[in-house]
């Protein structure tokens, strides 16, 4: 069996016109509720809707609203409430206020929507307390989303360290991933494991630990090379 993914919805134009399609739809407001609260961890993965208390209810019903039903944004969504452990009042309050801040920078243009603002809102947490975090998710941005291989990135950045000190990315390998006078592979090791384990309590990056992989969502790297400059 051979399971296509795509965004295009004719798919005729890429000899695709085989088989069964089926529309990946949104979440309905009361599933995408069940999953800010599974994710956040306000309600056991067994447990139903249901059983939820009716102000997290009343609360995860608006947030998965004002996100649109949408699974990424809900995901991030979900993950920074467990991350942070703030209410899911204090979430919809601060998602609010960072939307408005974003429509007000780019005047309603582009990546004004759900997702955008979900990960915004991660991204700018994750950089104020870990901007090592920050700078690695930046790096990887730019590389193929899927299978990224993790000695590719050990390699990297004990050959930096070592060639390429006192210029820009020196600060951060210094400071982060690499310390000076510690170039062993297993203190940058150590500095990696790090950043990326904040990165995932954020579901901005996946490490498959057995194959030594990190992924990204096509769409937070989209948006994460959208913001720099």
């Amino acid at each position: 069996y051979i399971l296509v993914t795509t965004r295009t919805s004719d798919l005729t134009t890429l000899g695709l016109d085989f088989g069964q399609a089926l529309e990946v739809k949104t979440f309905t407001s009361e599933q995408g509720a069940l999953f800010v609260l599974h994710r956040a961890g306000l309600l056991s993965l067994d447990a139903t809707f249901d059983q939820a208390g009716a102000e997290d209810r009343q609360q995860a019903m608006q947030i998965s609203q004002g996100l649109g039903g949408l699974p990424l944004a809900l995901d991030l969504a979900g993950a920074y409430i467990a991350k942070t452990r703030c209410t899911l009042a204090s979430y919809q309050q601060r998602y609010q206020t960072k939307q408005k801040q974003i429509s007000k920078e780019s005047s309603g243009q582009v990546h004004t929507d759900a997702i955008m603002t979900a990960w915004k809102l991660s991204f700018e947490r994750i950089e104020a307390t870990n901007p090592k975090a920050a700078k690695l998710l930046q790096w990887c941005s730019f590389l193929a989303p899927d299978a990224i291989a993790e000695w590719i990135l050990l390699q990297g950045i004990v050959k930096l360290g070592k060639k390429r000190k006192g210029e820009r990315w020196g600060s951060w390998l210094q400071n982060g991933l690499w310390r000076k006078g510690q170039g062993r592979n297993k203190d940058v090791k150590s500095g990696l494991d790090q950043a990326v384990e904040v990165l995932q309590a954020y579901s901005l990056l996946k490490h498959d630990t057995q194959a030594g992989e990190f992924s990204m969502h096509r769409s937070v790297q989209a948006m994460q090379r959208h913001a720099m400059t």
